[in-house]
């Protein structure tokens, strides 16, 4: 839910009042205003599910979201004064009073229609048979038309994320080099001795001393 000051003074709604105030001052003649939204208040003691509004009240939740933008979640908080269509507040009120009030965050209801069996509701809602009669308090399998049934519902946890296959490393091929044996040492490419640099030839002078006599 936006903050009180935001709901209620935002910028591009004062900026819409201001221009439509003064129209002619900003090139507007004339304007089909559309008639202003009429609805019932009611104030909610738990957190409740839009989705059980919208079928206490028999509306889409795209109805109750119009007259409620400043919900910007699909629970809206106990203690909160919700919108509800023109007309639609009593049986709002009677319909939630079948649902705990802790439970009204996830339970739905169900306005049975001819032909409509515990089963089949359950195989729906993706509950079992025995789960509807309990919450309901009956033994019977087929609800009379027109009436609410309870829906346990427990909606299914979003599914985490699959994490990345972890990257697996190749080692790269080298070629081994075998064991040097007996059998395999004739084999083996023999290298040349290194050659022996090459030396000057030095010229020897032989000299006779003089020996004086």
């Amino acid at each position: 839910v936006l903050p009180l000051e935001t709901a209620n003074y935002v910028p591009v709604i004062l900026a819409m009042t201001f221009i439509s105030k003064n129209l002619k001052e900003h090139g507007i003649e004339e304007v089909d205003a559309d008639p202003p939204l009429e609805y019932e208040t009611i104030q909610l003691p738990s957190n409740t599910n839009l989705e059980l509004l919208a079928a206490a009240v028999e509306r889409p939740v795209s109805e109750l979201r119009e007259l409620n933008p400043a919900l910007l979640k699909n629970i809206a908080p106990a203690g909160y004064d919700i919108h509800l269509p023109k007309g639609t507040a009593a049986a709002a009120l009677a319909a939630l009073e079948l649902v705990p009030r802790d439970k009204r965050e996830t339970w739905r209801i169900h306005r049975a229609q001819a032909g409509d069996t515990l089963a089949a509701l359950a195989r729906r809602y993706g509950t079992a048979p025995a789960a509807l009669a309990a919450a309901n308090g009956t033994r019977v399998s087929e609800p009379e038309p027109g009436e609410w049934v309870v829906i346990p519902y427990t909606p299914k946890p979003a599914a985490a994320p699959r994490k990345p296959a972890a990257k697996k490393t190749v080692a790269s091929a080298r070629p081994r080099t075998a064991p040097t044996t007996a059998a395999n040492a004739s084999k083996k490419p023999v290298a040349a001795a290194p050659k022996a640099p090459p030396y000057k030839t030095a010229s020897v002078q032989t000299k006779k001393s003089a020996i004086a006599r």
